[in-house]
């Protein structure tokens, strides 16, 4: 089983994709309309969305509601992916955990620190938004290469790792 995080590719595709903090809500909607080319609403709350259709309100809640149906096998991981979980506010900042058969051509690259370093092909991309209409997530990037780590676990290197996820700008994915 794996784990993986998707950052923004850029600065200016994060500027220009116009995710908006739940604070500045109320301020949004005074602002002027040349600045901004939309607002985007949720249809299921009516909460304006904290990313282009991306609604953290009702994400959250899927989110939740799924938390049953997938363990890493781990506690501190479950929780850190959990609250990661929560807290997107857009799909640049969702982590899921993904099982090893969904990724495919898995190639060793190299031994590093926590482990060994391979390649593969994901087969089902990330979350880009949700579907409420056929209740699942809309998906971008099917079949895209990423780097997945074996780790050589022990308790000690598990916050070590979690804090080098948290912090990466690139794809990091857990084996």
């Amino acid at each position: 089983m794996c784990c993986v995080t998707r950052r923004s590719y850029s600065i200016k595709k994060v500027t220009r994709s116009f995710f908006f903090p739940k604070k500045l809500t109320s301020h949004l909607l005074t602002m002027n309309k040349s600045k901004f080319n939309k607002v985007w609403i949720c249809r299921k709350c009516k909460q304006i969305n904290t990313g282009i259709k991306w609604c953290h309100t009702c994400n959250s809640n899927h989110f939740k509601n799924n938390f049953k149906n997938w363990t890493s096998g781990n506690d501190d991981i479950d929780k850190f992916l959990q609250n990661i979980q929560l807290s997107a506010d857009n799909n640049f900042k969702v982590l899921e955990w993904i099982p090893y058969e969904r990724f495919y051509n898995i190639e060793y690259i190299a031994r590093g620190g926590f482990g060994t370093v391979y390649k593969a092909i994901w087969i089902d991309g990330y979350i880009r938004e949700r579907d409420n209409k056929n209740q699942n997530w809309k998906r971008s990037g099917q079949y895209t290469f990423v780097a997945l780590k074996s780790l050589n676990y022990s308790e000690s290197v598990i916050p070590k790792i979690l804090n080098e996820v948290r912090y990466s700008h690139t794809f990091t994915i857990i084996i």
